[in-house]
């Protein structure tokens, strides 16, 4: 109100600063947003952190010991392949019924079983370290059941947040796991160098545990009851994100994240491994140091996710990530340019360079899997289960395909395991690109969702 004074003489107070101004709804609904995504991904960093350390520190180790009873290089790469698929087949018959089990009876029930199967397999395998029986068993029981922790995670994330806020979400998450990446194999590092590689496993196994306490005292359900879905044995088998695929939509998005997870984890990093070891005549020391380096991409482009994402959207995103990503393999196999003005060694790091930005690749399709999934009535857990079922089928196939072009690469003298793993990524983005930006109910300027559409 203005003096009495004033009344009659036409003046009127300035309009109040921009700062002084209530916040729109906008902003308002972007800072709960932001509390929220901050909430669930302190409650799970410790244990993603711990999670991803634990798995790292046997990458070198496992190699160490299963080579003092193997003998030679070859049958090495074979055993590993064929590990790493073994634990594949056994995350594709597992993982699809702990996610009805977590979309039935909530969140905080399923999340913290492979914490303490993690921990009790690890310890096993201290306990018998000349014997390969316990390195199967730890693979056969850890893979699925890791990756049903992760897959439970985001599903809790997918509860509460969608779309970009899911992708920055998971992205921080991500930073915690490269962090991690790199730790495990430095730890592994300095462990090797002072006593036996079994040790590795009694570590390993201690994080496993510290992850359980963490889950089991810090997790809240963020799974309401009135939104839980009831059990189907239908879904609960290893072809069930065949569901979501009868949408013509999740079709192409499954299909693309399923490409690009041929050039992730195991599928590959044994066979750099080997390529360092036997082609660079690197030392172990060399190669820990290496493949711990892959965590420097999920830290750089998890920190860079969210003005990317700001900048670019999902499918720009996505986009950067894959060509980030087919760089990475081509200098890898040194092909040209590269091979004109770098050493195979030089090349190597060059790719790791490449590589690092995109380290984040599937978040921009995954949180679209999430958004379709769920406005055509599919739960958190199921979605999430089935992305990771499907990733678990090319974990199958992709360890016995790259060892494969690896030792054939190996005869003929020409990288054929790097130039496919770069095909894959280009397949990936194409198989993106047959998407308008209707069809994902993306906006072309920034990707934010469009009204909702039935597919």
């Amino acid at each position: 109100l203005k003096p009495f004074w004033l009344q009659k003489s036409g003046w009127r107070f300035p309009p109040m600063a921009p700062a002084m101004r209530a916040p729109s709804k906008g902003k308002s609904r972007e800072r709960v947003l932001e509390r929220e995504e901050n909430r669930l991904v302190y409650a799970l960093l410790p244990s993603v952190s711990l999670t991803v350390m634990s798995g790292g520190m046997l990458l070198s180790a496992r190699q160490a010991i299963a080579m003092r009873q193997l003998g030679n290089a070859g049958a090495l790469t074979q055993f590993l392949a064929r590990l790493a698929s073994a634990g594949a087949l056994a995350e594709v018959i597992i993982a699809p019924i702990f996610g009805m089990l977590a979309d039935k009876y909530g969140r905080r029930v399923i999340v913290p079983i492979g914490s303490l199967a993690t921990m009790l397999v690890r310890g096993i395998l201290f306990a018998n370290p000349g014997k390969l029986w316990p390195v199967v068993l730890e693979q056969l029981v850890s893979i699925p059941l890791v990756t049903t922790f992760f897959a439970t995670y985001r599903a809790s994330l997918g509860d509460s947040l969608k779309g970009a806020s899911f992708a920055k979400a998971n992205a921080k998450l991500g930073v915690a796991a490269g962090i991690s990446v790199m730790m495990g194999p430095l730890l592994t590092r300095l462990m090797m160098s002072r006593t036996s590689p079994r040790y590795c496993y009694l570590v390993s196994s201690l994080l496993a545990g510290i992850s359980f306490a963490h889950l089991v005292a810090h997790f809240e359900e963020s799974l309401p009851r009135e939104r839980r879905k009831e059990l189907q044995l239908s879904s609960m088998q290893p072809l069930s994100f065949l569901k979501l695929m009868r949408s013509r939509v999740l079709s192409r998005l499954m299909i693309s994240t399923g490409l690009q997870t041929f050039t992730e984890g195991r599928n590959v990093t044994d066979i750099v491994s080997i390529h360092l070891l036997n082609h660079l005549s690197w030392t172990w020391s060399q190669i820990n140091s290496f493949i711990g380096s892959y965590g420097a991409s999920l830290i750089v482009s998890g920190l860079a996710v969210k003005s990317l994402l700001n900048r670019l959207g999902l499918r720009g995103f996505t986009t950067f990530c894959n060509s980030c990503n087919c760089l990475n393999w081509l200098a890898f196999a040194y092909a040209p340019p590269f091979n004109s003005f770098l050493s195979p060694s030089g090349a190597m790091y060059l790719g790791l360079a490449f590589g690092i930005p995109g380290g984040r690749k599937r978040d921009g399709v995954e949180s679209l899997i999430m958004k379709v999934g769920n406005e055509l009535g599919f739960g958190n857990g199921f979605i999430s289960s089935s992305m990771m079922n499907l990733r678990a089928l090319v974990n199958v196939i992709g360890p016995l395909l790259f060892s494969a072009l690896y030792n054939l690469g190996a005869r003929r003298k020409f990288p054929v395991a790097f130039l496919a793993a770069a095909g894959t990524v280009v397949a990936a983005e194409i198989t993106l690109r047959t998407l308008s930006d209707k069809d994902l109910g993306l906006d072309r300027k920034d990707g934010a969702p469009q009204t909702p559409r039935k597919d």
